[in-house]
């Protein structure tokens, strides 16, 4: 069974967060398994991403959000429909399960690799 795994960044200092996704009073929170006593953390809405379940080819996890190369195109990692896609050039492409790609940074730390 897939472990289901968030990530997002924290509301107080932007650091990122890997867990549990929760949402209560319009807010979005993740359990963060990696503390001792389980943090609960407050985590901006728009960063948060889901764990695709893949790595790339250096075993970093890949998440919704991620931007991969495989050393001459960069691809943007979204979760559409019911899945995971790559979007190149404002193409889909479905998410290949085979480590090919490495993971290069994020839509949200690193938004000039798409350009």
């Amino acid at each position: 069974m897939r472990n289901i795994l968030f990530r997002g960044k924290r509301l107080d200092n932007g650091e990122w967060v890997y867990g549990s996704l929760v949402t209560f009073n319009g807010f979005h929170v993740i359990v963060d398994h990696y503390t001792p006593n389980g943090d609960e953390v407050r985590v901006i809405a728009n960063t948060v991403g889901q764990y695709t379940g893949l790595q790339d080819k250096n075993g970093k996890k890949i998440f919704e959000g991620d931007i991969l190369s495989d050393g001459a195109f960069t691809y943007e990692v979204r979760y559409k429909g019911t899945g995971f896609v790559t979007i190149l050039d404002g193409h889909v492409y479905t998410m290949d399960t085979r480590p090919t790609k490495i993971v290069i940074g994020n839509i949200h730390d690193n938004p000039d690799l798409l350009k």
